[in-house]
């Protein structure tokens, strides 16, 4: 990824040394500006699986300092300057959103039938539901099938909920249409409009 097709949203992190220390690699260097940039999990990005996941343990300034694992470390070199943003995000779904070949379509979520769950634990029992197909919790057991029960998923993006109650069209990608509901990425039709066809990454600030 050369610098002119950076996503512009973000802020870039440029490496001026890595220290190998304890098990660790400890990479420093200096933020082009501060937006977004906050102490915690950070992911320095490449698309097709080359990022970097780290943790960002001291900022002062445009100054930081990153640790990361040394299965890392061939990706990074002094002087290579990275896309930085929060590692709440993973880097395949900001990938999908920026990349103009990911193919998307506008679905009707149709819901499926789910499957309610019981878990016995000393602070007593908690039930949950999932749709039908998925894994069990572990220690959980099947209470009741509910047909049409799984009428809802959230947008990745802004957490709105989708469905026939709610938002009743949303965008998924093309290899995930057919699927179960749960599996895949799910986008409102606002954040479509608004990253997707934009390519933008403002919404990982």
């Amino acid at each position: 990824m050369s610098d002119n097709v950076f996503p512009p949203e973000l802020p870039v992190f440029s490496v001026l040394s890595l220290v190998r220390t304890n098990g660790e690699v400890v990479v420093t260097g200096d933020f082009d500006r501060s937006d977004g940039v906050r102490e915690g999990r950070a992911i320095l990005y490449r698309p097709g699986g080359a990022s970097v996941d780290g943790e960002l343990t001291a900022l002062v300034g445009l100054k930081a300092t990153i640790v990361v694992d040394p299965y890392y470390v061939d990706r990074i070199t002094v002087g290579s300057r990275w896309p930085y943003f929060d590692g709440f995000w993973q880097p395949e779904f900001v990938e999908a959103v920026l990349d103009p070949s990911t193919r998307w379509v506008r679905v009707r979520l149709v819901p499926h039938d789910a499957i309610e769950y019981r878990i016995s634990e000393r602070s007593g029992p908690s039930e949950g539901v999932i749709e039908e197909g998925e894994d069990l919790p572990v220690g959980a057991r099947a209470i009741r099938r509910i047909p049409n029960g799984f009428d809802r998923v959230t947008c990745h993006i802004c957490d709105r909920k989708i469905g026939p109650k709610f938002l009743p069209f949303a965008f998924r990608r093309e290899q995930d249409v057919g699927g179960r509901n749960s599996f895949g990425i799910w986008l409102c039709e606002d954040d479509y409009h608004n990253f997707v066809e934009r390519r933008s990454a403002a919404f990982l600030l």
